[in-house]
This record gives structure tokens, C-alpha cells and sequence, in this order.
């Protein structure tokens, strides 16, 4: 004889036991997610930083001005994205499916998160950023049309080790995000570095934009899934609304 179970121990069970939270998605917020798991590592690891012997501080921080001022920055910066690259599943940053800490992804964000804390600590590196702007802005376009090529070869592949795909896409990626991350700094920091009522709201209004912009998105997806029209113009149709 079976009989049903009481819902609400079963309930109490079943959140007890922790199982549900594979199921509890992030969404789009789950860089808040990074964010918030990040800054908890490092506010642990500053003490640790301070202990240091002030010859190794400085010793650090001299190191840091000089890769920052290098023309060679996006390279040097490069290096450490690419170890958390190579432990992703295709070579790209993953983005997180969970609540739940992910070493390998909390690590490759510790890389920029770290960076933009020593910039802060240097605010007089900005100027360096606007050298070259132009140069690392189109090389990372460039080279985001290749690594763009190589990802699309290692996803088409999916259960099989692709390994050309594979480094290629992790070598390129980690170049592209620091020369995207440099040019675009440095183009913003060379043009746009006085006030601007548009580029204002633009700024302001993105974040709020991003946190409101997912439900109205999957709306207007389901609106014209049914269509008989080339997703070519459905995509720029979801967009403009």
C-alpha cells in the first residue's frame, strides 16, 4: 500500500538536505553573486597583505606600475586569466549556474578585481592607459573575431577535447578581455574625461537597465518566436524594443 507523504516534513526534509540548491539560478545577477563572494576573499586576504614585510609591499607595488606602464601591459595582465581559462570548460569565462562558490570562476574575476584594486591605489597609472588606446582597442577587435572563430570550433565539438579549439580560444580570449580592457579604458579616458549630460545617463542608467531589462527581453522573445521571420531580424527587433 502506498500512501502519500506529509507535505510539509517532507518539505522541511527536502530543505534541510541542501538538494535544492543545484536548482536555485542566479539569472543575470550572478556577477553580484562573484562580486559579493570576492570582495569577502579579499577583505579575509588584506590582513594577510598587511603583515608583509614592507619591502615586499613596495617590491609589489613597483612591480605593478611597471607592467602597468609597459606597452606590453595586456600581455603581461594576460598571463594570469589564462590559468583560470584553462581550467574552464571550453577555454571562456564560465558564468556560474549556482549560489554556490565556484573556485575556478571566483579565482579568474580575483584577477581583474585585484587589478583594479592596485589601479585605484594608483590613480595616477590612468594617464598610462590613454598611450596606446587606439592600438589595443583594434587588436582586441581583431583578435575577438578569431577567438570568436576558435570558441565557435571547440562548442561544435562539445563532448569530445578539441585541444587546438581549446588553447586557441583560451590564448586569445585572455588576450582580447586585457586589450579591450586597456583600449576601452584608455579611448574613454583620452575622449570622455569631462562632464556629458547624455554620457552621464548612459552611465547611470545602464546598471538599473541591466537589472530590469531580462523579464522585458524574454518577453518580447516569446512574442515573436511563432513568427515565420529570420531570427537575422527578430534579434535586432528584441533589441529595439
Amino acid at each position: 500500500v502506498w500512501s502519500k507523504p506529509e507535505p510539509l516534513p517532507s518539505a522541511i526534509q527536502y530543505l534541510l538536505s541542501g538538494r535544492y540548491w543545484k536548482w536555485v539560478h542566479p539569472m543575470h545577477l550572478w556577477f553580484l553573486v562573484v562580486l559579493v563572494i570576492t570582495t569577502v576573499v579579499v577583505m579575509i586576504a588584506l590582513p594577510l597583505w598587511r603583515r608583509l614585510p614592507d619591502g615586499l609591499q613596495r617590491r609589489s607595488i613597483a612591480g605593478f606600475r611597471r607592467a602597468t606602464a609597459s606597452a606590453w601591459a595586456p600581455a603581461l595582465f594576460a598571463v594570469p586569466t589564462l590559468g583560470t581559462l584553462l581550467v574552464m570548460d571550453y577555454g571562456l569565462l564560465d558564468t556560474p549556474h549556482t549560489f554556490l562558490p565556484q573556485i575556478r570562476i571566483i579565482l579568474a574575476y580575483l584577477v581583474f578585481f585585484s587589478f583594479g584594486w592596485m589601479l585605484y591605489r594608483n590613480l595616477d597609472l590612468l594617464e598610462t592607459l590613454k598611450r596606446r588606446a587606439w592600438t589595443n582597442l583594434f587588436l582586441g577587435i581583431g583578435l575577438g573575431i578569431l577567438n570568436f572563430a576558435l570558441a565557435m570550433k571547440k562548442v561544435e565539438a562539445m563532448s569530445t577535447r578539441n585541444w587546438p579549439a581549446f588553447l586557441g580560444t583560451a590564448v586569445t580570449g585572455a588576450l582580447v578581455v586585457w586589450l579591450m580592457l586597456f583600449g576601452c579604458a584608455g579611448v574613454f579616458l583620452r575622449y570622455l574625461d569631462r562632464n556629458s549630460h547624455p554620457m552621464r545617463y548612459l552611465s547611470d542608467s545602464s546598471y538599473w537597465v541591466y537589472l530590469s531589462h531580462a523579464p522585458v527581453v524574454l518577453w518580447l522573445q516569446i512574442l515573436v518566436a511563432s513568427l515565420a521571420v529570420s531570427p537575422l531580424l527578430k534579434a535586432p527587433l528584441v533589441l529595439a524594443g
